[in-house]
């Protein structure tokens, strides 16, 4: 009788140690989801006031701004771009840490589905004349780009 008891309690205590290792990963894994969107979140695209910032087709749009990052937030950006069928993120280095960006969008040339592409990537800002804007208004911004 001692046995099988002393058998249950080790069994909970395995099981206790097991659900603590299984929290302990998890937190591990949110930790490093959260640090990962906060890297792309302080990515802010410069988008100049220019017509040619925003060009809209029938099928397409074309979205051209600057982006200050370094190499593993941009490798980290096109990864994200590159799960997207209907996207297609073109960068080209200017100098150190200075991006240019063109970001095409197939199907869906709307200015609002421009704004929900660039909260996809993990902007939650971008800068228009000098000013840092809310992710939120950059339908309207880039709508009414001179």
């Amino acid at each position: 009788m001692l046995k099988i008891a002393s058998n249950k309690r080790h069994t909970f205590v395995s099981n206790k140690k097991h659900l603590k290792m299984k929290k302990l990963l998890f937190c591990l894994f949110a930790a490093l989801i959260s640090l990962s969107s906060v890297a792309q979140s302080n990515l802010k695209p410069i988008i100049k006031n220019e017509k040619s910032s925003f060009v809209q087709t029938a099928k397409t749009s074309t979205t051209t701004f600057q982006l200050t990052a370094n190499e593993n937030e941009m490798e980290s950006l096109k990864k994200t771009a590159a799960t997207m069928s209907t996207i297609k993120l073109s960068t080209k280095k200017n100098k150190s840490n200075l991006y240019d960006c063109t970001l095409v969008i197939i199907d869906k040339p709307e200015a609002l589905y421009v704004q929900r592409i660039f909260g996809f990537l993990g902007f939650q800002y971008f800068i228009l004349d000098g000013e840092e804007k809310s992710k939120d208004e950059l339908a309207k911004s880039i709508a009414s780009l001179k």
